[in-house]
């Protein structure tokens, strides 16, 4: 049912690069993705979809591309940023949950702050692509609510001008329609708040950062 927009998706990602799937289900993003040359870190949370990961990986060839997790989401991106070995960067990330996905965008705040420094820095952070639910009447109306749910799940309040890409996948009803919002994980949020939601200057932070 999303395959227009996974094709869409597809057109961003580049061979090379690594996509961090953290709603992966059985992998129809993760497979095509690996077949494109990316090296993908796939995860989901039910283990019946996992095994099928890992099924499709091997059916489709693809398994020495894909490395296959079952692990909570906010577990996962913990995992992958802080206690990987060897460490992985990865450019893209992928959020097919369009009840609650924006939610679990709280696992960022401050993620990267103990990350490795040669793997990680402010010029380097991934793109986020987080798939929402939203009943807005104007495109700027659809633009408002998700950076007020984005920045809800932050726990900051982002600058209002800050750039969100919104693309209308599909209607799911006369007044609902399921979006894909594209955004550059913002560096203030990456390295400058705290895993539980509490606030840090985020100054601090980068002189820290520039010190070490």
């Amino acid at each position: 049912k999303l395959q227009h927009e996974r094709d869409r998706l597809l057109k961003n990602l580049k061979g090379g690069e690594v996509l961090c799937d953290m709603f992966c289900g059985i992998g129809p993003l993760s497979i095509r993705a690996a077949k494109k040359d990316l090296y993908v870190l796939g995860n989901d949370l039910n283990p019946d979809c996992y095994e099928y990961l890992k099924i499709n990986a091997k059916v489709n060839k693809v398994e020495k591309m894909i490395e296959c997790y079952n692990m909570d989401a906010r577990e996962f991106a913990k995992y992958i940023v802080l206690e990987k070995e060897p460490k992985a960067h990865f450019d893209h990330v992928y959020m097919n949950l369009p009840v609650d996905a924006v939610e679990f965008l709280d696992v960022f705040t401050g993620l990267f702050k103990e990350a490795s420094r040669e793997i990680w820095n402010e010029n380097n952070l991934p793109l986020i692509y987080v798939n929402g639910f939203d009943t807005g009447k104007t495109p700027e109306e659809v633009n408002k609510n998700f950076l007020d749910r984005i920045s809800k799940a932050f726990g900051e309040t982002l600058d209002p001008n800050t750039k969100l890409d919104i693309h209308a996948i599909k209607d799911i009803s006369s007044e609902k329609k399921m979006y894909c919002v594209t955004f550059r994980l913002p560096k203030e949020i990456a390295f400058g708040g705290t895993h539980n939601g509490a606030a840090e200057d985020y100054e601090k932070v980068e002189k820290k950062l520039k010190v070490d």
